[in-house]
C-alpha cells in the first residue's frame, strides 16, 4: 500500500471502518479508545470524522460498538 493512502482509497473498495481502524498508528488508536472511555459521544464522533471525513453515521456507530466490545473483552481477561 502506498504511504498516505488508506486501504479504502488504494483499493477503491467499500469503506470498512474496522479495517481502517486497524491501519491506524497506535497513537491514533489510543486517542479514539480514550474518547470512548472518558469523553462525550460528540468528541468521539468529531475525532472519527477528522480521520475519515467520508465516514457515515453508521460507521461511527459501528466503530464505537467495536471499541466498547474491545474494552469489555480486555477487562474480562484480568
Amino acid at each position: 500500500m502506498r504511504p498516505g493512502k488508506s486501504a479504502y482509497m488504494y483499493h477503491e473498495e467499500r469503506f470498512g471502518i474496522i479495517e481502517e481502524f486497524s491501519l491506524l498508528s497506535p497513537r491514533r488508536k489510543a486517542m479514539l479508545f480514550d474518547h470512548i472511555q472518558g469523553s462525550s459521544d460528540t468528541i468521539f464522533e468529531r475525532s472519527v470524522r477528522l480521520i475519515w471525513p467520508d465516514a457515515k453515521d453508521s460507521d461511527v456507530k459501528k466503530l464505537r460498538s467495536f471499541l466498547v466490545l474491545l474494552k469489555h473483552g480486555n477487562n474480562s481477561v484480568h
